[in-house]
């Protein structure tokens, strides 16, 4: 592990990229190394998909305390996505249609198996590409804008493109997830991941929502290529509650909480129920989901709740897990070298030049 090395990658990069600034943190054997450039080491950063995980560890707590089980239909919670029918093929009219073969469940949810969200090979020529754009519902770093019953709404009123657990599409599982854990825990996910999750792990300032205090300490958001200003630093819409809070994005956190989710990933004490992060890094994927899922993830990886898996060597082991966020954040860890590292940004993954810039920083943290 090179942290000096990163420290010049990250320096090299901002003189010849549109960089503004990143923090990072290096673990090794329990110590962490907290270091930044252009931002300040507090920063508060848009996590975006890095909010999987954490939903991901909230679902377990709630089905250790008997509140869900994962082989439950998730129709007894959310009845606006029963009876929904599936394409015949991918390119097929909205109306051709198979019945579904048997019900959703929350397992289904967690491995991005609800046979909705989106698909690698879409090319902009599927009837269903275009309603599901045209309906604002596709992969985003911020949660759909509009409220949980609208969405859900919107898509139960489209056919699936698998049969349930028969394919892997990336995303929207993960809102339908957030939603069902806010309709099933009876409180919205702010409260409930502070009182199972964020809590415990000691994690104070992840959250959907910032108070004007914090509104000071956010960077600026950059997309596209070459980057540009999408949101301002200290953006005002921050500190409005957002319509869904999401089970896919929509979290800020810090530097600081983020190296205490990395220590757990770790196997440190964390007062979570014994055996979640055991769960969350195996890859739940069923067989028919494979071939979907590598469409997407990395080779080399599978997919388990809410982090990807490293199912073959890639950086050195294969006991590696995390995920990425298209904020450009990204935490991996690795329980066998006792290593971890976490990059946040706020410069989107459609930026050339931030995939490079990952993988060199996964290969100086491996």
């Amino acid at each position: 592990m090179s942290t000096d090395g990163v420290r010049h990658l990250i320096e090299r990069t901002r003189t010849e990229q549109t960089l503004p600034g990143a923090v990072w943190v290096t673990i090794r054997d329990g110590r962490a190394t907290v270091d930044s450039v252009g931002h300040e080491p507090d920063s508060v950063f848009r996590i975006a998909s890095l909010t999987k995980p954490l939903v991901a560890m909230l679902t377990l707590c709630l089905a250790d305390r008997g509140v869900l089980a994962l082989d439950d239909r998730i129709d007894r919670w959310l009845p606006e996505l029963s009876g929904r029918r599936v394409l015949r093929a991918l390119g097929s009219d909205l109306d051709d249609t198979v019945p579904v073969r048997r019900a959703l469940t929350v397992h289904d949810l967690l491995t991005m198996g609800m046979g909705f969200g989106w698909h690698p090979a879409f090319d902009g020529s599927q009837p269903l590409q275009r309603a599901i754009t045209d309906h604002g519902l596709g992969p985003s770093a911020f949660a759909p804008a509009m409220d949980p019953a609208t969405w859900l709404e919107q898509v139960g009123a489209l056919p699936m493109i698998h049969q349930p657990g028969e394919g892997w599409l990336y995303d929207s599982s993960h809102t339908a997830l957030g939603i069902l854990l806010e309709r099933t825990g009876g409180a919205d996910l702010d409260a409930l991941l502070a009182e199972h999750v964020t809590g415990p792990l000691g994690m104070g300032e992840t959250t959907y929502t910032l108070d004007e205090r914090t509104l000071p300490r956010l960077p600026a958001l950059l997309t596209g290529d070459p980057p540009t200003i999408e949101r301002p630093a200290g953006d005002p819409e921050a500190n409005i509650t957002p319509a869904i809070r999401g089970g896919a994005t929509g979290l800020f956190s810090t530097a600081a909480d983020l190296t205490r989710l990395a220590l757990a990933f770790l196997g440190e004490d964390t007062g979570l129920p014994g055996g979640v992060i055991d769960a969350m890094r195996q890859d739940h994927r069923a067989p028919g989901q494979r071939a979907m899922s590598e469409l997407f993830l990395e080779p080399g990886t599978g997919w388990g709740y809410g982090v990807s898996v490293d199912v073959r060597p890639r950086y050195g082991s294969t006991d590696r897990f995390g995920w990425s966020g298209g904020t450009g954040t990204t935490l991996f860890a690795d329980p066998r070298r006792r290593t971890a590292g976490i990059l946040l940004t706020q410069v989107g993954f459609d930026a050339e030049f931030m995939s490079p810039l990952l993988k060199r920083f996964w290969q100086l943290t491996a």
